[in-house]
């Protein structure tokens, strides 16, 4: 019987706590309205550990043991529109590829090839560095970011 009227006033105790309000997020644009908005605020990212990690036990236990890869001195950044983000920096491989879609970072290329990135860009197929340096734009494949070939 006492068991009964401890739940029933833990019951009654819940249900008397002031309910969570939702917190709206404020969202950020540029340009501000009343023009149309181009390009959203959507966070900060400086190193992979910025990215969402799925927690499992395995991870929990051991702690994290990815290699923590981090900008340096960016110099530009693209976007394809689908998630893939390209920031050059002024390392030796060019920069890093940041994959929204599946919350991984990796270097642009394992080779030493790029001296001074000065510009990236994409198309459909296709992404473009260009090495102010070595006077050259080297291609790579947007789906399995082989270089393709240089120009230049």
């Amino acid at each position: 019987m006492k068991k009964l009227i401890l739940l029933l006033f833990i019951i009654l105790l819940s249900s008397c706590a002031p309910k969570q309000q939702e917190v709206k997020k404020q969202r950020y644009f540029w340009p501000p309205p009343p023009n149309d908005p181009k390009i959203e605020f959507i966070g900060v990212y400086s190193s992979s550990r910025d990215l969402p990690k799925e927690t499992n036990f395995l991870r929990t236990l051991t702690g994290d043991t990815e290699v923590e890869i981090r900008l340096r001195k960016p110099l530009n950044i693209a976007s394809d529109g689908e998630g893939i983000v390209i920031i050059t920096d002024m390392v030796p491989w060019g920069g890093y590829i940041w994959d929204f879609n599946q919350n991984k970072v990796q270097q642009i290329t394992e080779d030493a090839a790029f001296q001074l990135t000065t510009g990236v860009a994409f198309d459909s197929t296709r992404f473009y560095i260009s090495d102010g340096r070595a006077g050259d734009i080297k291609v790579f494949a947007k789906k399995g970011r082989s270089p393709l070939y240089t120009i230049g």
